[in-house]
């Protein structure tokens, strides 16, 4: 990606913001609603949960930055002496797992998949994070203006919605792609600002 090597990328909230940011990408469609993260723990934690989650030293389950989920989370505490103990999953599912399981004590995921994974709600959510606008399609430079049209009108019509069913419901949603701004993800890099490769 930061080679320039895809012109069409579906990503989260934060590396489109840094694709228009860095890459000219400008951003076509997005799912609908917002995109927010959830911090779960199993139904009665071990712990004592008093506001804002006092995790430190605990095991969480999340996927490897520069995964938003655990961006938020190392942003929540930005002490290194007072962290989570991050343990790392190759997905959110398996984050869930873990955490119903014991196995850690508290985890971070998607709320529209925690919906999804979790219907008979075997977990509680300890902290949301704010809102953002949702998972996006951008486009690169080498995309041309009346190719982006096209694309935004297949993508948001009748036919794309058979098309991107599988997509839009492993991300927790049956409605359709809808047209995105790009000021909707302006400044939303900065939580990157810290991870390698971002300049």
């Amino acid at each position: 990606m930061v080679r320039g090597a895809f012109d069409l990328v579906f990503d989260g909230p934060r590396l489109n913001a840094y694709r228009i940011e860095k890459f000219q990408h400008e951003i076509l469609v997005k799912l609908p609603g917002t995109f927010q993260f959830a911090i779960v723990a199993r139904e009665n934690p071990p712990f004592v949960f008093k506001g804002r989650p006092r995790l430190y030293g605990r095991r969480f389950c999340v996927p490897a930055p520069p995964n938003l989920g655990t961006l938020i989370l190392l942003r929540l505490y930005d002490n290194p002496l007072r962290q989570p103990l991050i343990v790392s999953r190759p997905d959110f599912r398996s984050v869930h797992e873990w955490v119903i399981q014991g196995r850690c004590d508290a985890g971070v995921i998607p709320l529209a998949q925690l919906r999804r994974f979790d219907p008979q709600e075997k977990t509680r959510v300890l902290y949301f994070s704010a809102e953002m606008p949702n998972q996006a399609l951008s486009a690169g430079p080498r995309v041309s203006r009346g190719e982006r049209l096209r694309i935004i009108a297949a993508l948001t019509g009748t036919d794309g919605l058979a098309i991107t069913e599988p997509l839009r419901a492993a991300w927790g949603t049956h409605e359709g792609f809808v047209a995105a701004q790009r000021d909707e993800y302006a400044d939303l890099s900065t939580c990157l600002r810290d991870q390698w490769g971002f300049y």
